[in-house]
This record gives C-alpha cells, sequence and structure tokens, in this order.
C-alpha cells in the first residue's frame, strides 16, 4: 500500500501518512475475525445489553426530538463546535431552511447513525432466536434507522437479518419467498410517490448517494487501471474535478470503502479486497464487515476498527456461548448411539 501510494508522482507527506495509517487499520481490522472477549459471562451480558438499551432508547427521543425541530427549520443535538470530524455534513442555516434534512442522533450524518444501529443487532444477533428482549432491542434499533431515513441502513439491516434468519428457517422456499416479497416491497416503494422513493430517485436520476457509492466509482475504476495501475492517492484523486465522470466530481466517488482500495491502490486494491474475502470467512461477519464498509468511506480508520472489533468479540462471545440446534441434535444422537451400543439396544433409525 505504500509503495502504490509512493508510485504516484502528486502523492504528498500527508498521502504517505494516510496510507500508513489505513495499512495499520487494515491489519487490525482483518486479524480481528476470530476475536472474542477473555471473560464472558452472564452478568456481563445483562451489562451490555442494558448499555445498548440505554442507547437505544434515547437516541430514539432524540431522533423524534430532531425531527420535530428540523420541521421547524432549527438544529437540534451535540454543539456543533464539538464535532473534530465530518463538520461539512452539519446542516448550515441555508439548508436548515431549504432542504430535506434528516435526523442523525449524536452523529454528524444519518448514515453513522445507521452503520452503529447495524454494528449493534450483528453484535447481538446470536441472541435474536432465542430471547423476547433481543427481539425488541433489534425492532427499536430498526425504528431509529427508519426514522433517520438512512437508505443504506435500511437496506443493509435488513440484508443482514435475511442472511441471519435464512439458517433458522426450515424450508428454503419460506426463505426465497421473503426475498421475492422484499424486493417486490422495495419495487412499489420505488414506483409511488413516498419520502423513501424520493431517497431512491430524484428529477435528476439517480440520487447522489447511491451515485458517489456504487455508479460512480464504477464508471471511473476503468478509467483510472490503465492510466495508473497502482491507483490516485486519495487528495490527489479528490482534486481531478470531473476528470473520471460528467456527472460527479471525483471527491463524491469516495463514500464506497472498498472500491476507494481500488482507486488509491489500484491492482494492489484487488488483493486486498481478496484478503478481507479470506479472513471474515463466516457468512454473517462478511456481510457485516462489507456493508460496514459501503456505509461510509471511510473504512480503514481508527474508530470504524473499534466499531467493528468490539461488535465481532460481542457476536463471536455470543454465538460460542449459545449452542446452534443443529450440534446439539447431533450431540444427543451420539450420546443415544453410545449409550445404545453400550446396552446392546440400538434403534433401527440409528442402524
Amino acid at each position: 500500500m505504500i509503495l502504490a501510494t509512493a508510485s504516484y508522482g502528486g502523492a504528498s507527506g500527508q498521502d504517505m501518512l494516510r496510507t500508513v495509517r489505513e495499512a495499520v487499520a487494515f491489519f487490525l481490522v482483518t486479524g480481528s475475525a476470530p476475536w472474542s472477549l477473555p471473560i464472558f459471562n452472564s452478568r456481563i451480558l445483562s451489562r451490555v445489553l442494558f448499555a445498548i438499551w440505554l442507547f437505544g432508547l434515547g437516541t430514539l427521543l432524540m431522533v423524534i426530538v430532531q425531527t420535530v425541530y428540523l420541521r421547524s427549520h432549527a438544529y437540534f443535538g451535540i454543539p456543533m463546535d464539538l464535532f473534530s470530524q465530518n463538520t461539512n455534513t452539519l446542516p448550515g442555516e441555508l439548508a436548515l431552511l431549504y432542504s430535506n434534512l434528516r435526523p442523525s442522533g449524536t452523529f454528524a450524518e444519518p448514515s453513522y447513525l445507521g452503520g452503529i444501529c447495524l454494528s449493534l443487532i450483528f453484535a447481538i444477533s446470536p441472541l435474536l432466536k432465542k430471547r423476547r428482549s433481543v427481539q425488541l432491542l433489534v425492532a427499536l434499533l430498526v425504528v431509529i434507522v427508519a426514522i433517520s431515513r438512512s437508505l443504506s441502513g435500511i437496506l443493509f439491516i435488513f440484508l443482514y437479518l435475511s442472511i441471519y434468519m435464512r439458517g433458522a428457517l426450515r424450508s428454503p422456499a419460506i426463505f426465497y419467498g421473503c426475498v421475492v416479497s422484499l424486493f417486490g416491497i422495495l419495487l412499489a416503494v420505488t414506483l409511488t410517490d413516498n419520502p423513501i422513493s424520493d431517497r431512491l430517485l430524484t428529477e435528476g436520476g439517480y440520487d447522489a448517494s447511491i451515485m458517489g457509492r456504487i455508479f460512480g466509482p464504477l464508471e471511473a475504476i476503468p478509467k483510472i487501471l490503465p492510466q495508473y495501475p497502482l491507483g490516485i492517492p486519495l487528495a490527489p484523486f479528490q482534486n481531478m474535478g470531473y476528470s473520471f465522470s460528467g456527472d460527479l466530481a471525483a471527491a463524491e466517488m469516495t463514500h464506497n470503502g472498498l472500491f476507494n482500495l481500488i482507486i488509491n491502490y489500484g491492482l494492489v486494491g484487488f488483493l486486498l479486497v481478496g484478503v478481507i474475502l479470506f479472513s471474515f470467512r463466516n457468512m454473517e461477519v462478511l456481510v457485516y464487515v462489507l456493508a460496514l464498509s459501503i456505509q461510509n468511506g471511510g473504512f480503514l480508520t481508527v474508530d470504524k476498527f473499534v466499531i467493528i472489533a468490539l461488535s465481532i468479540m460481542l457476536h463471536n462471545s455470543l454465538r460460542a456461548s449459545t449452542p446452534q440446534r443443529k450440534r446439539v441434535n447431533v450431540l444427543r444422537e451420539s450420546q443415544s448411539y453410545s449409550l445404545g451400543r453400550s446396552t446392546g439396544l440400538v434403534s433401527s433409525s440409528l442402524r
């Protein structure tokens, strides 16, 4: 990663420092896949769930109050001076007056709030089939994201829950039926006039966030690789204006963490994506990490690493302490077979 950045003629010292930070974060993020809490018991679990409940109830109240304030063209939240990053996403006076702003809780933008709620749902999902309180907690987090109208948050939460609940359904037909129904609902929402379709489609075509995350980078990458096989560092890329697209400036194409790896590091980026896919071989964890990387362009940062690591540690700990149904049945059959052999009473079904 460092050599790829150094090979670009316009790279500066700041670009090199950013690459070093991203290299360290990449090492930590991919290495956190097998982590779990060293000490985990029911007392710690109850404290964790209590903390998430406090966050959920407090954030729900805050986004409701923020919605009321925003309709009155006023800002309510953490004082703007206390934000050290993402200050360009905070609403200014003109935005408060003329834009359809969305609540974001204690964060600078709704997509980050959606990412936090997704992380919490992923962390506690091993208990989703076992505890009614966890089911209510997940529903609370989904309501928060729905009120914030974070499109990426809504889509990725339902994607993760669909993948996770697939194993809980006995019939694959039920799962695929639910998927078809979900896409049918999304299609109906898209074709009608409502707040969600306003986020999906605008008069000029696709929503800017969708263009910046998906279509813009897909248009830029084939133009970058032939000329810059080792990519373009972030700062020089953002300064290129409309070099790769007539609809989007380069600075608007940096909201997808996976595509950023290819844009900034070229062919090395494909290797990095491959390492991510190899590191997170559990389907649930992989879907979560990939979704979070797309949700916010600053994927390889310290704060994102902390969020991912804590979520994975809690998820793995809960998964290890919650035996799966299939494993329990196999164990019982094995014990019954051993007992039958010792007593000479092996049933015909076991034979």
